[in-house]
């Protein structure tokens, strides 16, 4: 049961008809961002609603059955899900620390206390008089309150971001159903659908792709609106691919990459089109520091082998932090054209379909869904031209999100007035 759960939390849910809006979009800094609507009504008097009770019935259930064993605050995810669906504007910075929070407790706390979960189980099997001690899930930084709230900021802000047509009321009652249960099975029992129909309601593919197209729509909508901005720039790779806009924050100097295997020295945020940061090389860097901390306190790690995970990851850490790479290993090629457009100390904008970032993770992980557009900020700190690097080995970058093989474009640049 858990797995399943497990499964269609992470699912897009969908409906066929979305909700939508003439709103402009509006400008935050540097990025132009598309609005998160509030599209969930609250109509008690309405008839069943099947998808918003299936949502409801799944989020609660699958909170439940993750953490009851080890205690689980209903009060606090109950409350934190309803303050995110019921505001009438979201805070994407807000939503984005709790999807880091859960999946640092997942990493740190919840992943040994499962594997220590099943070792125990496996031993009371052979030995059922065997005395084990009960696993700690909970510590000081990760409460079972605080763990409670951050996981249901983080399912109400996948729900809010999607614009469903969906009924808070159902909602509602299909969590206050699955609170009152104490023990999974007696889940059909209780509850006013059953698994079997949650799952064909969650799982619904002709829903699924409906959603999709959507997003799609709005996504084409908001780069419309984008591509009308005064100094925005159009960049097609070639006829037949699809345009992407990009804005010359600063145009830096006349040192800029000209060969595909000049070197470039960035940094770089990824955003989706509604503002949610997806990564960026601060994040990374942090990231790192903190699995560096997290080695250094791990007595459990032999001496050598700590002092060889040290350099790995510290050599990790200063490659991401210099953002080092050749210009024709950007993971996204339309990128390539993009940055010749700009010198040492210049930092451009681009704004980009879907069709141009396929290798962003998408998923409700990091609240940006299919077909979404994203927003990638770049500033370029060194160039190396190609010149200096021939005479040396060339080192790949380990950004994630800016390597791989690609071949530049030869641009056509269409500058709006």
């Amino acid at each position: 049961m858990r797995n399943v759960f497990k499964t269609l939390s992470l699912m897009a849910v969908v409906a066929s008809v979305a909700c939508s809006s003439d709103s402009n979009d509006k400008k935050d800094g540097n990025t132009f961002i598309m609005p998160v609507e509030k599209c969930i009504v609250d109509n008690p008097d309405s008839e069943f609603d099947t998808l918003s009770y299936a949502i409801g019935m799944n989020y609660a259930l699958t909170a439940q059955s993750f953490y009851l064993d080890a205690g689980f605050d209903r009060d606090a995810y109950y409350d934190s899900f309803f303050k995110v669906l019921d505001a009438e504007n979201i805070d994407c910075g807000e939503l984005h620390n709790a999807a880091v929070y859960v999946r640092e407790f997942g990493d740190m706390r919840y992943r040994k206390y499962a594997m220590d979960m099943r070792r125990a189980n496996m031993m009371k099997r052979d030995n059922p008089n065997l005395e084990i001690a009960t696993p700690i899930l909970y510590d000081s930084v990760f409460t079972m309150e605080r763990v409670s709230m951050e996981l249901a900021k983080n399912v109400a802000g996948q729900l809010r971001i999607m614009h469903l047509p969906l009924n808070r009321h159902w909602i509602d009652v299909a969590m206050k159903d699955a609170f009152k249960l104490e023990d999974m099975s007696m889940i059909d029992s209780v509850m006013q659908i059953s698994v079997m129909d949650l799952r064909k309601v969650m799982g619904n593919p002709e829903l699924t792709e409906s959603v999709a197209t959507y997003l799609g729509e709005k996504s084409d909508k908001w780069l419309k609106s984008i591509s009308e901005q005064e100094g925005i720039c159009e960049y097609r790779m070639d006829e037949t691919s699809d345009a992407v806009y990009y804005k010359i924050e600063k145009p830096g100097s006349d040192v800029r990459p000209v060969n595909d295997r000049d070197s470039l020295y960035i940094n770089y945020s990824l955003m989706s089109c509604h503002g949610m940061l997806i990564e960026s090389t601060e994040e990374m860097v942090a990231a790192y520091d903190k699995y560096i901390k997290r080695i250094e306190n791990d007595a459990m790690i032999p001496e050598a082998n700590k002092v060889k995970m040290l350099a790995e990851a510290k050599a990790m850490r200063d490659k991401a932090q210099s953002g080092g790479m050749l210009l024709e290993d950007m993971k996204f090629k339309v990128l390539v054209g993009c940055l010749k457009e700009i010198g040492e100390g210049g930092v451009i904008t681009v704004f980009m379909p879907a069709s141009h970032a396929p290798n962003v993770a998408r998923g409700a992980q990091n609240l940006v869904f299919t077909n979404e557009g994203v927003v990638m900020t770049i500033k370029l700190n060194r160039v190396v031209p190609q010149s200096e690097n021939d005479s040396v080995k060339p080192v790949k970058a380990q950004n994630v999100m800016l390597r791989k093989n690609m071949v530049a474009p030869s641009a056509n640049t269409v500058v709006k007035q």
